[in-house]
């Protein structure tokens, strides 16, 4: 490790700010004008060695668990000065810069991430930070949309297609999942034929999920037609669905055509729970049937391939895109792992668990993986010139 000797009156201000600079705002063991011990203790270390990275971050991570992140922000900056890819101090430099809203300035660190060996811990947690903070921005950006008057926003168009996630009419809640699961599938199905356009699942997900929980964004206007208008589609998918006795599963199709204002048309299908995935090829070739459209020969055979033969496996699959949704990476990349405990040869679910895996590791605290990182791989994984 190359160490660079720190400016003295520089470490002296900001052991001066440690100090206090938070009084009433940190949680002080003695007084308002006294620091907790164990702050005080790492001030020492850093008095007698300056060049203590290890202390040095350690006392940016006190300051950025209480939200002081100015402070944080100087503190894991001299980190750096003293090694310039100490990954514990990059990490929280990267988190410090998301929570003063400097996006590209956490991107800039995050892309730090092939400094590391590749399968390091740490090139996955800067890796997997910048796919999340990447998932954040689309967010953000999708959002603006809310907020921009109905005449604003693009023309629907006749080839555009959104689906909105299935709503579940009975209360087992082995089967509830499967709205996610199914929504999913069909996307994905239906994007990939010629001259149509699929939003994707979690762009309707944001928006239906936003309107429905800001009462400052209700209005007159129907949540469907409103959200066909977001995104400028012309059609909007609409699905119930119920499993009633003998494991019959009956999906309600409502086809919404925003473009001429003619709302909705119906359709019934039923299949037996265990062939839901065939009833997912029905409901995509009715849907292609209401839009006149048709599966090209030299795609009909992958289109009709089932992406799994086990249905349980699937509901597992299901279940993760639910905890995905809701954050909760770790729960997520376990139930994709039980998916493919039922089917090793379910593609989709493998090259989904990659990500959820990049994902759960993100949003790990980075100071965790030191542990593992050394159980894992004992000695340096900083690639250095």
């Amino acid at each position: 490790m190359s160490l660079l000797r720190l400016n003295v009156k520089t470490w002296y201000l900001l052991i001066f700010l440690a100090l206090f600079s938070s009084c009433g705002s940190l949680p002080l063991t003695n007084s308002k004008h006294s620091s907790p011990p164990e702050v005080k203790a790492l001030i020492n270390r850093i008095k007698s060695n300056p060049n203590d990275v290890e202390a040095i971050t350690s006392l940016g991570i006190y300051y950025y668990q209480a939200r002081n992140y100015p402070l944080a922000l100087k503190i894991f900056q001299k980190a750096r000065e003293v090694d310039s890819l100490y990954p514990v101090a990059l990490c929280y430099l990267g988190l410090t810069h998301e929570a003063q809203k400097e996006w590209e300035k956490a991107a800039q660190i995050y892309q730090m991430y092939h400094q590391f060996e590749e399968q390091s811990l740490y090139s996955t947690w800067l890796r997997g930070r910048e796919i999340l903070l990447q998932k954040k921005e689309r967010e953000r950006e999708l959002l603006t949309l809310l907020q921009e008057p109905t005449e604003k926003l693009k023309k629907v168009s006749p080839t555009t297609l959104a689906i909105f996630p299935f709503t579940y009419l009975g209360n087992a809640p082995i089967f509830a999942p499967i709205r996610k699961g199914l929504a999913e599938l069909l996307i994905r199905d239906l994007q990939r034929i010629p001259r149509l356009t699929v939003i994707d699942r979690w762009k309707i997900q944001l928006l239906f999920d936003e309107i429905r929980n800001r009462t400052s964004l209700l209005t007159n206007e129907n949540t469907t037609i409103r959200i066909g208008k977001l995104t400028g589609a012309g059609s909007v998918i609409r699905c119930s669905y119920n499993v009633l006795e003998n494991d019959i599963l009956v999906v309600d199709i409502a086809f919404w055509d925003i473009l001429h204002q003619q709302f909705p048309t119906t359709s019934t299908h039923a299949e037996k729970i265990e062939n839901l995935l065939y009833l997912e090829k029905e409901l995509m070739l009715s849907i292609l049937e209401r839009l006149n459209m048709t599966i090209p020969t030299d795609l009909s055979d992958e289109l009709m391939e089932l992406p799994t033969q086990s249905w349980e496996a699937f509901l597992a699959y299901s279940a993760a895109l639910e905890q995905e949704d809701a954050g909760d990476y770790q729960r997520a990349a376990s139930l994709l792992e039980k998916a493919l405990g039922l089917d090793a040869d379910f593609q989709l679910c493998k090259e989904r668990l990659n990500v959820i895996r990049l994902l759960a590791i993100a949003t790990t605290p980075p100071e965790k993986l030191i542990s593992q990182s050394a159980q894992e791989q004992p000695n340096a994984q900083v690639l250095r010139d």
